[in-house]
């Protein structure tokens, strides 16, 4: 399941939204669209990433979507679920004596020994570890692994 962001901007007489999706790290846009006109000519549209229109309904002069039996008291709206906020993946910092030497994807709350094991298969930090023992690790859950090596 991809993690979504729902931008809303409510106006006095509209609605404006965005729709963007998170794709490694970064936010993709999806949608755009905007509700206006909400006491006098209600008006919707909707376009795509592109800009093209996916979507429009006009409701007419004289129609009231606004407050009183309008839009907001007569929808459904989606409930907040807590669970459902929790990330089921995190990506985790791997260091080699304090420095940056890759990131891991894994599953959210993985135990210390499966990180660490998964962390020393990655080529770069294989190679600075080499055949030097591992004095100290140092573990945040969910963050970061770093392997303090000895001489």
């Amino acid at each position: 399941m991809a993690d979504a962001i729902l931008v809303l901007n409510a106006g006095s007489s509209s609605i404006k939204f965005s729709l963007f999706l998170e794709r490694s790290g970064e936010l993709a846009p999806q949608l755009s669209g905007l509700l206006e006109g909400l006491y006098t000519a209600p008006r919707f549209s909707a376009k795509d990433a592109q800009g093209a229109k996916i979507g429009e309904h006009a409701w007419g002069e004289g129609k009231r979507l606004g407050h009183d039996g309008g839009l907001f008291s007569t929808a459904r709206w989606p409930s907040f679920d807590p669970a459902k906020t929790l990330a089921e993946t995190v990506e985790i910092a791997i260091q080699v004596n304090g420095k940056l030497r890759g990131r891991l994807p894994v599953d959210a709350g993985a135990s210390e020994a499966d990180v660490r094991t998964r962390a020393l298969a990655l080529d770069n930090v294989a190679r600075h570890v080499a055949d030097r023992p591992i004095a100290k690790a140092i573990f945040v859950p969910d963050k970061l692994l770093n392997l303090v090596l000895g001489r």
